[in-house]
């Protein structure tokens, strides 16, 4: 066989061994109604987290964490943090600097419990009160693969109170607390309120799952529409 007929033949196998592993990572949690949450984190450490099903989702994207939604008829994207001082500059401020330990985190006490196994992952174990007996259970993991998906669980978990914030008022600041508080400890596998990993697969994330649909929304917009919302103010 010539040396070119040798080299066509093994060109796929080459092609193969030259082609990068997956890196990306899928984690999978279900909430106490069954409902579930979709960690994507592509191999540049960006993430995709959301809800099967959903219009909206939350992006992570150079270590800043964006909402998106449909707004008429398209989707949008707005920066977290830039929702968040829209709504204090509206409402009484509900988003404080995260604390530098969660000892200093006054909603809410985190005591070492010991280990844990959740979903074939070992965790550290945490009880957390005042809560009622049975939803007092918090399992972080420190593995560093699974560092992403907590920063991306978090963005979606503070995201997820800010249509409540306006009602909630500076509540929200002690619920936004007690979230920063549990993901410093390190990535949830089971949270207080139920939430629950279930799988870590390794799977291909492609770019576009990850990267913004369109520019993020102005501060002054997001601002000026959430006044006209509330307050029936007109735009300036």
């Amino acid at each position: 066989m010539s040396p070119f007929r040798t080299s066509v033949r093994l060109l796929p196998l080459l092609l193969s061994l030259a082609a990068p592993a997956l890196a990306g990572t899928r984690a999978t949690y279900v909430g106490q109604d069954g409902g579930r949450v979709i960690v994507e984190v592509a191999d540049n450490g960006d993430a995709r987290v959301g809800t099967p099903g959903a219009e909206d989702y939350g992006l992570l994207v150079g270590g800043r964490f964006h909402v998106v939604g449909l707004r008429d008829g398209r989707l949008t994207v707005a920066r977290a943090e830039d929702v968040a001082t829209a709504i204090g500059r509206v409402v009484p401020p509900i988003f404080a600097r995260r604390p530098s330990s969660p000892a200093q985190t006054p909603a809410q006490k985190i005591e070492p419990d010991g280990i844990a196994d959740v979903a074939g992952r070992p965790g550290r174990r945490f009880r957390v009160s005042p809560r009622p007996a049975g939803q007092d259970r918090l399992v972080v993991s420190d593995d560093p693969a699974l560092k992403p998906v907590g920063a991306a669980l978090e963005g979606f978990s503070t995201a997820a109170l800010l249509p409540m914030a306006v009602l909630l008022g500076p509540a929200a600041a002690t619920t936004t607390r007690d979230i920063q508080a549990m993901f410093a400890l390190g990535t949830p596998l089971e949270t207080p309120d139920g939430l629950t990993l279930t799988a870590v697969d390794t799977v291909d994330v492609p770019a576009e799952r990850v990267r913004l649909p369109a520019p993020p929304i102005s501060l002054e917009t997001l601002e000026a529409d959430l006044r006209a919302g509330l307050i029936g103010a007109s735009p300036r």
